[in-house]
């Protein structure tokens, strides 16, 4: 036997809003840029005991799709974030790298560059993933900052 299932439709009338539209995406646009500065500085603990300085931008969006950019161009960054698969560098033996695969910290370390040559090929930098670090673990918080806003939107455009 099939189920059964009843509908019940209320047509709106032409001037009824579901939401606010311009209060939602203050809101939104509110919450990307507490949610860049919180990414943000994810990203610059990756970089703490660093001798080099990473600078870290960061781009927001409300536009058709909400979204939160955080980004740097430094290459160094790149190789230790994304991976290498040759390392050109020998490390002394004390070596200790300051970042490990699945942390968002940096740590003291220990060691230093020996020698550099394109003629060496050591196995490469294992990635360390920070942007997938870094949205993972702020996924949760931004979902719900932008559940927040269109609740407070709703009940912004139902009162109009």
């Amino acid at each position: 036997m099939a189920q059964q299932i009843a509908l019940v439709a209320k047509q709106l009338g032409r001037k009824a809003q579901l939401l606010d539209e311009r209060a939602f995406r203050q809101e939104v646009a509110r919450h990307n840029q507490k949610m860049a500065r919180r990414m943000k500085r994810s990203f610059a603990r990756t970089t703490r005991t660093w001798a080099r300085r990473v600078t870290f931008h960061q781009v927001t969006e409300v536009g058709p799709e909400p979204a939160v950019m955080v980004y740097t161009t430094d290459a160094v960054y790149g190789y230790v974030s994304g991976g290498t698969s040759v390392r050109r560098a020998l490390m002394s033996p004390d070596y200790d790298p300051k970042t490990k695969p699945g942390a968002l910290d940096s740590f003291p370390g220990a060691g230093r560059v020996v020698f550099v040559s394109r003629s060496l090929a050591l196995p490469g930098i294992e990635a360390r993933e920070f942007p997938q670090l870094v949205e993972k673990r702020h996924r949760r918080a931004y979902r719900q900052g932008v559940e927040q806003a269109i609740r407070r939107a709703v009940k912004k455009g139902q009162g109009s």
